[in-house]
């Protein structure tokens, strides 16, 4: 496009998602040993080889769990909420955060978990990380847009935020990862011998 006054000239991005990143790694620690505890009941599941998880229990909910560190847990989550969807601009005074439901997973070497969404019950989603082993797989996110990209053919010369089509979130032991419960997101093939984490939805209604 050509034009007198390149000065005017903008490309930019006019849409964003908003993730939300913070550690503990002192709750991490008081988590370990009862995450631990908790994984040790539960049953092997065929929808999730190469690991353990409470999802399939009946009564998988940790937000539910009354005594130290889940309380704990349950606090600084609906903290970091609050602090994300403020730092997006809502108006948290005239909203309600609900902890719908936690559960816990330990992926094994060779585990891997498939693109997925956790909308639509729930409009904010999150991974914390009780422990992982040094080079664990990333969570990883993906752009809206990416399963119908008309771009996604085209070369191209150097990454950006504005052509990239996902984002590695690095496993790390006390990190909490909290996005918009409609990003598509996944993990690839661990290659570490344990990777811990707290998955959880929180649902947010007006007041």
């Amino acid at each position: 496009m050509a034009t007198d006054n390149k000065s005017k000239v903008k490309t930019k991005s006019i849409f964003s998602v908003a993730a939300r990143f913070n550690e503990n790694k002192d709750l991490a620690t008081r988590l370990l040993n009862p995450s631990k505890e908790i994984l040790s009941k539960c049953k092997d599941h065929n929808s999730y080889p190469c690991g353990k998880t409470s999802f399939f229990e009946e009564d998988k909910n940790l937000f539910l769990i009354e005594e130290e560190p889940w309380k704990e847990f349950r606090n600084f989550v609906g903290n970091e909420c609050v602090s994300y969807l403020d730092e997006c601009g809502i108006d948290t005074t005239k909203i309600k955060i609900i902890a719908t439901n936690a559960w816990v997973s330990e992926m094994y070497e060779g585990g891997s978990h498939p693109h997925h969404v956790h909308h639509p019950y729930c409009q904010v989603s999150g991974n914390f990380y009780v422990h992982a082993d040094e080079g664990s797989s990333p969570l990883v996110f993906y752009k809206p847009e990416v399963w119908g990209d008309i771009w996604q053919n085209m070369p191209v010369k150097q990454k950006n935020i504005l052509n990239i089509d996902k984002v590695h979130c690095p496993a790390r032991t006390g990190l909490n990862a909290m996005w918009r419960s409609d990003v598509v997101h996944s993990v690839f093939h661990n290659k570490t011998k344990s990777r811990i984490a707290i998955s959880y939805n929180l649902v947010v209604t007006n007041v």
